[in-house]
């Protein structure tokens, strides 16, 4: 496998540094390293749910566990639209290649 995603997004994004202890909770971790996470979003039909977008990055097909934050009640598969197909059984998403999955996770 390349880490050419992950490289490319370690130069094109840059570090903030500031002042003072912080600690970020992670969202969405999913366990492949060609699946990546490109967005986090709020959610545009519901106060308690935010949308998150991951695709495959190498051509390949990949079956993914996905971790999510404590807090999550409830993970649906989403259109681009953000409209439900179906609710996430598990936590094991199915990747073709260069598939992007929209989730909407609400918490």
């Amino acid at each position: 496998m390349t880490m050419v995603p992950q490289i490319v997004d370690a130069v094109n994004i840059p570090v903030i540094a500031g002042n003072g202890d912080y600690e970020a909770v992670a969202l969405v971790v999913p366990d492949a390293e060609n699946v990546i996470v490109e967005a986090i979003k709020p959610c545009e039909d519901n106060e308690k749910a935010f949308i998150a977008r991951l695709y495959e990055a190498e051509g390949t097909f990949t079956n993914c566990a996905v971790d999510f934050f404590e807090g999550a009640k409830k993970v649906e598969i989403t259109n681009m639209l953000e409209e439900v197909q179906q609710e996430l059984e598990g936590n094991v998403l199915s990747f073709r290649p260069f598939e992007i999955k929209t989730l909407k996770i609400t918490y």
